[in-house]
């Protein structure tokens, strides 16, 4: 395997460095399946027990993630720096007009939501021109339960099991809140795999609400969602608006990279 080019300044903090060095590795490999310690020593040009320790190193701080039979990506921390861009408000005057323009093909509510510390936040909204519309604040605001909310559960369900523990902490139990996660580690694990295999969440309760993931590869960088009256909700706009909502998403993780 031919090793990757090494940095030719020599830093204050050379371990420093390589870890660095390993973390842009990580990030040029397939999501899916990682890459195996004994690739990243001879790409890197290091010794194996040096490469795992900087891996187990970057895997404790959570800047990677170790799938169990010894195969290293990145882990979550890497993604929510990607997240924090968004969080910051960074990003603002260039996802707004792709908001604007999927309100105005759907004509209803949109928000964009992603996940900071454990925590769901909302960055960007933009509203339809129906006469009649969902307040957004009702069924998606800063104070609603991460397990009321259809981009919440999208959050959750895509996100690693480090970063759902954080979520539990910030958000507690889903209680009456999602009733089907239930009470048990199996509901809620059944509920997060619904989702997940769907790639969408739904609820119909009051209002009509649906939301879908933004990803770069399998990383969760945050969540789309509509919200709408339910006397405006059929198959057939379910239809119409998965399509563009995940057309969107794409174009949103791409704004996040650019």
């Amino acid at each position: 395997m031919e090793r990757e080019r090494a940095s030719v300044i020599r830093t204050p903090v050379e371990s420093l460095r390589k870890g660095l060095e390993v973390l842009e590795l990580l990030s040029r490999a397939n999501s899916a399946t990682g890459l195996p310690l004994v690739e990243v020593a001879s790409r890197m040009g290091y010794k194996r027990t040096s490469a795992h320790n900087l891996l187990k190193t970057l895997a404790l701080c959570g800047y990677a993630r170790n799938d169990g039979e010894g195969r290293y990506g990145l882990g979550w921390k890497a993604t929510q720096l990607l997240r924090n861009r968004l969080a910051s408000g960074v990003l603002g005057p260039a996802v707004a007009p792709l908001l604007s323009e999927l309100a105005s093909q759907l004509d209803e509510s949109v928000v964009l939501t992603t996940l900071v510390d454990g925590c769901r936040r909302v960055v960007a909204r933009a509203r339809g021109t129906q006469l009649i519309q969902v307040d957004p604040h009702l069924f998606d605001g800063e104070d609603k339960s991460m397990w009321g909310t259809v981009t919440g559960r999208v959050l959750a369900a895509f996100s690693d099991a480090e970063e759902l523990r954080w979520i539990f902490q910030c958000e507690g139990a889903p209680g009456e809140e999602w009733p089907e996660a239930g009470t048990s580690a199996a509901g809620m694990e059944d509920a997060l795999a619904t989702v997940r295999k769907a790639r969408m969440a739904e609820e119909n309760e009051e209002a009509a609400s649906l939301a879908v993931p933004v990803l770069t590869g399998e990383r969760l960088l945050g969540a789309l969602g509509v919200h709408l009256p339910e006397f405006r909700w059929n198959r057939a706009r379910r239809t119409e608006f998965l399509p563009a909502m995940r057309h969107t998403a794409t174009r949103l993780a791409r704004v996040w990279h650019e």
